[in-house]
């Protein structure tokens, strides 16, 4: 009788740790890694959720008056690029280079601004396959999320600003940082005050990643986001997005992030930033998110 209760006690316990591990293997299988023309990358699952957007207090004394008010936020699950798009892959999908993405840029700011031009787009600030792709305007981001969903089936976008702050403060295992992954800016983020000239890009997924295990959502490049920059409500809402037109009033878009050169206040993760979406600079890059 005490050898059988044992055998049965036993083989529960057994039982119950295998469901454990098939529970976290089935959540670790969530994420997907695709392969575009030999170039691989990998989406990271989010888990949808309700959050307060926006400079809670704990970081009201750092933001400025654009993260504010607070609101509640409520997403349904989506995927998220582990790291900024690549260079590699923004190569296979779009069949041009780094060096064809500044070249682009220069003539954009040529036509707008030569000052800028001759002292922000004459050269490289770091190029490699595992580099992020920066020079390219929010319009190039748009086009690389149709030409990629093209090529897999699946349905990618930019992300609204709600799905990439919610992802990175980590989701629903947030752990509230200040930065993606820490409240310390040099554990996940890298920046560089000198003169830009003398600054550099580093490769992506180089520093530890946060919570979800997304990587340089603090001080890699720049990221774009699909909508128009416009304050926040106090509003409740759910999977908000404010889509941008050209022909509207509101003639920016937002970025978040920061970028290599920034300083550390503005790559918090509700600090907001504005942009024309013509623009690209050599800190401005994005990450795609897939909805299916």
């Amino acid at each position: 009788m005490i050898k059988r209760s044992f055998y049965l006690l036993t083989t529960l316990l057994f039982l119950l740790s295998s469901c454990s591990n098939s529970d976290k293997n089935n959540s670790d299988d969530k994420n997907l890694t695709l392969k575009v023309n030999d170039v691989s990358f990998t989406m990271v699952y989010v888990e949808g959720g309700t959050f307060t957007m926006g400079a809670i207090d704990k970081w009201k004394d750092e933001a400025f008056k654009n993260e504010f008010p607070c609101h509640e936020v409520t997403l349904s699950d989506y995927y998220i690029g582990q790291t900024e798009v690549t260079q590699a892959l923004w190569t296979a999908v779009m069949g041009t280079s780094i060096e064809d993405c500044r070249v682009q840029s220069k003539k954009y700011w040529d036509s707008i601004d030569e000052d800028i031009s001759c002292s922000l787009v004459q050269h490289l600030y770091g190029e490699g396959p595992d580099f992020p792709v920066y020079y390219v305007s929010w319009y190039q981001c748009i086009e690389f999320c149709y030409r990629l969903s093209e090529l897999t089936g699946h349905h990618f976008t930019l992300p609204t600003e709600a799905q990439w702050e919610y992802a990175a403060r980590g989701g629903k295992q947030s752990q509230s940082y200040l930065y993606s992954g820490s409240d310390t800016f040099e554990e996940v983020g890298f920046g560089n005050l000198e003169l830009i000239e003398e600054g550099s890009n580093v490769k992506v997924a180089t520093l530890k990643a946060n919570e979800l295990g997304l990587y340089d959502m603090s001080g890699g490049v720049n990221e774009w986001c699909i909508d128009a920059f416009k304050p926040y409500s106090p509003d409740k809402v759910q999977n908000p997005v404010s889509k941008f037109n050209p022909n509207d009033s509101i003639k920016f878009v937002v970025a978040r992030g920061g970028g290599w050169f920034f300083p550390h206040v503005r790559c918090r993760t509700t600090y907001r930033d504005e942009m024309e979406p013509g623009d690209s600079d050599m800190a401005l890059g994005f990450r795609i998110v897939m909805i299916d």
